[in-house]
């Protein structure tokens, strides 16, 4: 389903439309497009806690406090065979 998102903060009217399955998922996307689009992740870094308005595809409006938390992300690739033996 196609939603609605804008941040009220901006006493704006821009809308982005967001495809999600409800309003809630709706309102993390905008959250994860907006944090990463300047590269400063403000919400992650608790900088930032917006409030953004969803409009599902009824035009019913809802309201939700955004939040955001850093995770620790590690990965491992094989490195070259090792020649000691166990």
């Amino acid at each position: 389903m196609i939603f609605e998102v804008r941040n009220v903060e901006h006493n704006d009217d821009y809308w982005k439309r967001i495809e999600a399955i409800d309003a809630e998922h709706a309102a993390e996307l905008w959250a994860h497009w907006e944090d990463s689009a300047g590269a400063d992740y403000l919400i992650v870094r608790g900088q930032s806690e917006p409030t953004v308005e969803v409009r599902d595809p009824e035009g019913n409006l809802s309201r939700w406090e955004i939040s955001g938390e850093s995770v620790a992300q590690y990965r491992a690739r094989s490195a070259r065979p090792s020649t000691r033996k166990a």
